[in-house]
């Protein structure tokens, strides 16, 4: 996982790359997303496929396990880590 992101286009601009038209159930919504240094925590649009469509939904860009809300959450997940921590073994 990487610390910062940039978004900054509408969702119909990622559909239509994917070249995908008439498959998306949008709940992102319409307007350019212009974000440009999207932070952990921060919301954010995630495409994610449903059935035969593309659902667009607002999420919170970041990764936390429920029983570690009480500690920082964490920027980035280190590669030689990520494998054998229980922080993300869910996932």
């Amino acid at each position: 996982m990487c610390g910062r992101l940039s978004q900054y286009r509408g969702i119909y601009d990622f559909v239509a790359a994917l070249n995908i038209p008439n498959a998306l159930i949008n709940y992102a919504g319409d307007q350019p997303l212009e974000l440009y240094d999207v932070a952990p925590s921060a919301q954010l649009a995630l495409l994610h496929q449903e059935g035969q469509f593309l659902r667009a939904d607002r999420v919170r860009w970041g990764w936390r396990p429920r029983w570690a809300m009480e500690r920082a959450a964490p920027i980035k997940a280190r590669v030689d880590r990520v494998a054998h921590s229980p922080f993300f073994r869910a996932i």
